[in-house]
């Protein structure tokens, strides 16, 4: 790998989303090059500084939606801005705000949702490759299978009519959250890329956003700079679907709940009193 190589590939590599010979060359690099160990040192200082922040004060609610509206405008940065600019508020705020914001890359709900979308993001950029590429749900069921600490049944969308709105599995892949295997989903709309992520759902329960209801269910639909997200839960496990396409809740919804039983769950989506 060149130095170029390396540098852009750290925020995975200390994410721990880089698998098998991508870890080797990169660690070889390192081993060689001085600059890139000491790049990599700073990165690695900042992540522990987020990690490990502990709270001295809680933080007022002013501060609280404007580092909000701040991270959600950071979303569409590379990953290395978003931590440089963590870096530099923890620096001003101090340790009250970093314990804050500790909580939100660290595990809350909405952490898994802004997750969602920067991994969509990331996808759609082309910085975030498939393990396993398949228009076969049962295929990517079983591979899914072998590598999830839960069971993911990927949806059978049924067999589409001619038409804008058919969707198209294309593939899957394992990422990390909170040093857990979670599932992305990559499927496409219109030619658009729609991205699903799946984990359990301890910790990662939909915050926020515009609640509807449907049955037992509630979904949370958010919409940050034209990016579109929706959030549930169901049977354990958590889900965010994200894309750019304005499509109906229930269009979105078919993604996951395709067959006949299961699109009873959003059909009836009514704003939750």
């Amino acid at each position: 790998m060149t130095c170029a190589e390396v540098r852009e590939a750290l925020h995975c590599y200390l994410d721990a989303e880089l698998q098998g010979d991508e870890v080797n060359d990169l660690e070889s690099h390192l081993l060689d090059c001085a600059d890139c160990r000491e790049e990599h040192r700073r990165w690695q200082e900042v992540v522990d500084a987020v990690r490990g922040a502990q709270q001295s004060y809680p933080p007022s609610a002013t501060s609280i939606d404007r580092v909000r509206g701040l991270l959600e405008g950071a979303e569409r940065a590379e990953r290395h801005q978003h931590l440089a600019w963590a870096a530099a508020l923890l620096l001003v705020i101090g340790a009250g705000m970093a314990a804050w914001l500790t909580g939100w890359f660290g595990g809350q709900g909405e952490s898994f949702r802004v997750y969602a979308a920067e991994s969509h993001l990331r996808y759609a950029r082309g910085r975030l490759s498939l393990d396993a590429q398949s228009g076969d749900p049962a295929a990517l069921s079983a591979w899914l299978e072998q590598n999830l600490p839960f069971h993911l049944e990927v949806p059978a969308y049924p067999s589409p009519s001619p038409g804008a709105n058919a969707y198209k599995l294309v593939g899957a892949r394992l990422l990390r959250h909170r040093d857990e295997d979670v599932a992305f989903l990559s499927y496409t709309m219109r030619d658009q890329p729609v991205s699903l992520l799946v984990a359990s759902a301890e910790g990662r329960e939909p915050v926020g956003g515009e609640v509807y209801r449907s049955g037992e269910l509630d979904f949370h639909f958010y919409s940050v700079d034209g990016l579109k997200l929706i959030g549930w839960v169901d049977k354990g496990l958590s889900y965010v679907i994200a894309s750019n396409i304005d499509a109906v809740g229930a269009e979105s919804c078919v993604v996951c709940h395709g067959q006949g039983a299961e699109r009873r769950k959003f059909e009836a989506l009514e704003p939750a009193r």
